[in-house]
């Protein structure tokens, strides 16, 4: 598993931007981009479970116009430090794809330690 960053916690931040012009197939860009700027190839056990960066979108309505988000790893000491990690590597992402600066849809930070896979819920 790869992350953004070095901290000593592994997070999962979704970054959701409102799409204002750039279109649908951008998001794979978007996603590319970002994946191209993670600096932490620390392997981790649950990888094949919880992959690397992929397109999210919000868990509730999505803007009007549409939106483009990226869910990927963090490595970060606080959960502020991991959202404003995400957060920036998103917007720079999509700004250099767009050349525009994409506003904050919805941002959502979940700590590794917080998700279950089957195995460890017994499921």
């Amino acid at each position: 598993m790869v992350a953004l960053s070095s901290g000593n916690q592994l997070w999962r931040v979704d970054v959701v931007l409102r799409r204002s012009g750039p279109s649908e197939g951008e998001a794979s860009e978007l996603v590319a981009l970002v994946a191209s700027e993670l600096d932490d190839p620390r392997p981790a056990d649950d990888e094949a479970i919880f992959g690397g960066p992929r397109a999210t979108h919000s868990f509730d309505l999505d803007p009007p116009e549409g939106s483009l988000g990226v869910s990927c790893w963090v490595r970060a000491d606080t959960v502020g430090q991991a959202a404003n990690i995400g957060h920036q590597a998103v917007v720079e992402a999509a700004l250099s794809l767009t050349g525009q600066r994409l506003p904050l849809w919805d941002l959502r930070v979940v700590s590794r330690d917080a998700m279950m896979t089957r195995d460890e819920y017994g499921f």
